[in-house]
């Protein structure tokens, strides 16, 4: 019976422990198992942990994602009303170097605050903006109507991403550290798990062999695939050596 393979991303391993839990609770013989009881309840725990991890790091990411089209829409703001100001028709320019004016209290360099203080910078930035004593000069720039509509729609967006990471985070007495949760959770399969199955199915082979062999087989399949990423790994870094070598 083999070992669980350490190189197991986090996302196979939590899937592995869920598997494992599942098909531990299914079983009837050895479900009241004092020391199997003990561990996969404690590998249950550290998998919801590292689910919420999980969920956590992939919200962040797309939190990212959202702060970059924001700041993406204030640079494009910021660009219209710039070409808007030096534009060679009077009206247009005077329009232009007025709106630019309300803008530049603010400017380019609220995209690099912080997601506190850039959100409350756009809020305020579109209200200045709909005041009533400038709505006709917006109105009048072809394009902008349309882009600070679009700097609302992306920031309530943000807002939207940014509540549901805080929601995701708030509460969790944890560090979110999806590697130490991980290893933790490698640990008692290996450490724990698969030496007390060995042993206990040699001591007692009609109660564990089934459930021996089916954590083999869960086993053998993440670590299948851990070898076959290797492999592809380690096939382009030789192609890559040989290229390098005949380019020599």
């Amino acid at each position: 019976m083999k070992k669980l393979n350490k190189n197991s991303r986090i996302a196979e391993v939590a899937d592995i422990a869920n598997r494992m839990v599942y098909l531990f609770e299914k079983e009837t013989v050895i479900k009241d198992d004092e020391v199997l009881k003990k561990v996969f309840a404690d590998i249950s725990q550290s998998s919801a942990k590292l689910i919420d991890a999980i969920k956590s790091d992939r919200i962040l990411s797309d939190l990212k994602v959202a702060d970059k089209v924001r700041d993406e829409a204030i640079r494009r703001l910021e660009k219209m009303l710039k070409g808007y100001s030096v534009m060679p028709i009077e009206s247009i320019q005077k329009t232009g170097k007025k709106l630019y004016g309300v803008f530049a209290k603010y400017g380019v360099g609220i995209t690099r605050k912080s997601y506190s203080e850039e959100s409350a910078y756009i809020k305020a930035l579109l209200i200045d903006f709909s005041m009533e004593d400038i709505k006709a000069d917006v109105e009048s720039l072809t394009g902008l109507k349309e882009i600070l509509t679009e700097i609302d729609t992306v920031q309530k967006a943000f807002d939207k991403k940014r509540m549901d990471y805080e929601k995701l985070i708030t509460g969790n007495t944890y560090k979110s550290q999806t590697y130490t949760l991980k290893m933790d959770i490698v640990s008692k399969i290996n450490n724990i798990i698969v030496p007390y199955l060995i042993s206990s199915k040699n001591t007692n082979p009609d109660a564990f062999t089934n459930f021996a062999n089916v954590t083999d087989k869960v086993i053998s399949d993440i670590n299948a695939l851990v070898k076959s990423r290797s492999k592809v790994k380690n096939d382009k870094s030789k192609n890559e050596n040989k290229i390098e070598e005949t380019t020599t």
